[in-house]
């Protein structure tokens, strides 16, 4: 994960992008003192409204993973559960998949989410299933980016946390006789 970048002019969803400088650690990811959100969270991070240098209150966050995917499977669906505070953009292969309460057009670091995600005190307390729009996975390695927004740039927590599931079936080889 970046959390003290701006990245409006870096390919960072390109599948290719060298991450290997990037923070690791494991979900949720986040900065929050929601006692029902807390427990939960496995890597902190910098609380949105005190910026690092160089960036301003508001400013997004940004993640990566990878998914391998065998030969043999076909998706017929991704289907994602999210916990996330406030908005989201999450990409497939370099592709745009899926907003989260994120507006149309450009999104940049500055772009704000529409709205408070659903829950206790408008904080991500709740796990949120989306479809992700059908981008095919290519057999092996493939990435999987988000950006993180908040809905104003006062917010004082962030959160992020994905599970994914591909359904779909194995891919049925003919035999010649």
């Amino acid at each position: 994960y970046d959390q003290s970048n701006n990245l409006d002019s870096v390919n960072w969803v390109d599948p290719n992008f060298n991450d290997a400088t990037w923070q690791s650690g494991p979900g949720l990811l986040a900065f929050e003192n929601n006692a029902a959100i807390a427990g939960l969270v496995g890597t902190a991070l910098l609380p949105p409204n005190t910026p690092p240098a160089g960036l301003t209150s508001g400013h997004a966050y940004y993640f990566r993973t990878t998914v391998l995917a065998t030969n043999d499977f076909i998706p017929a669906a991704l289907i994602g559960t999210f916990r996330t505070d406030d908005g989201a953009v999450v990409y497939v292969n370099g592709a745009e998949a899926l907003r989260i309460r994120m507006p149309s057009g450009v999104i940049g670091s500055q772009s704000l989410a529409t709205e408070f995600p659903p829950g206790e005190n408008t904080d991500a307390t709740t796990d949120e299933p989306y479809s992700l729009q059908i981008i095919e996975l290519a057999p092996g390695t493939n990435c999987i980016a988000a950006s993180v927004h908040q809905q104003n740039t006062n917010s004082s927590d962030v959160v992020w946390g994905m599970a994914l599931d591909a359904v779909g079936y194995q891919r049925v080889r003919d035999t010649v006789v």
